[in-house]
């Protein structure tokens, strides 16, 4: 297996993490995830920073994410985006498909995402 393998599986792997209830959950976990310059657009056209993810996503309650159709491609040898179809599912609500992209950097050995963006498409 190659390095830019090994990475592309990396980035994976932080994503799926980054999705997870044990990371979303911890205010102090999705801080290690995203780096301080951290933006995000919406699927419903706002954008937040890294201190309204942090004081917001923990609040979010039963939600499960699945990645389907990932894709990662190294633009150079510290900065990855990956693409997705996600699905999300609620107990409140009926799932919901979104197409995403994350970009992720790496700074001293570690990997941080930098953006990520949300489109909502049909199931």
């Amino acid at each position: 297996m190659s390095s830019s393998d090994n990475t592309q599986d990396l980035i994976r792997e932080l994503e799926e993490s980054l999705l997870s209830d044990r990371v979303r959950k911890s205010e102090e976990r999705l801080a290690e995830f995203l780096s301080d310059d951290f933006e995000e657009f919406t699927s419903i056209g706002t954008s937040y920073d890294k201190d309204f993810a942090l004081r917001n996503i923990p609040k979010q309650t039963g939600i499960r994410h699945i990645i389907e159709q990932s894709e990662v491609r190294l633009l150079s040898s510290d900065i990855a985006l990956i693409t997705y179809r996600a699905v999300s599912y609620s107990e409140s609500a009926e799932p919901a498909a979104s197409l995403r992209s994350s970009l992720w950097r790496r700074t001293d050995d570690r990997w941080q995402m930098v953006f990520h963006q949300g489109t909502r498409v049909t199931t």
